[in-house]
């Protein structure tokens, strides 16, 4: 991990080239996983599950590997 992020509920995932990835579950009681590639501090990230359905690699990168992991399942997609 390269690039701090403060979120306590993000999961990393590890580094693609100059990403880290995370996936983001809610907090109880929230929805809205989704996935992260941050390249910086602040608002350097990109995120969404949306384009993580090969339209951004770094992003569907992230969710495999959640997926892989068991902490995303298809049906949250929603």
């Amino acid at each position: 991990m390269r690039h701090k992020h403060d979120c306590d509920t993000c999961v990393f995932l590890g580094v693609e080239g100059v990403f880290d990835l995370y996936y983001h579950s809610p907090y109880p009681g929230e929805t809205g996983w989704t996935v992260i590639a941050r390249f910086g501090a602040g608002r350097d990230y990109k995120s969404g599950l949306h384009f993580a359905n090969g339209i951004d690699a770094e992003l569907t990168k992230a969710l495999v590997i959640a997926k892989s992991l068991g902490l995303h399942r298809d049906f949250e997609l929603g």
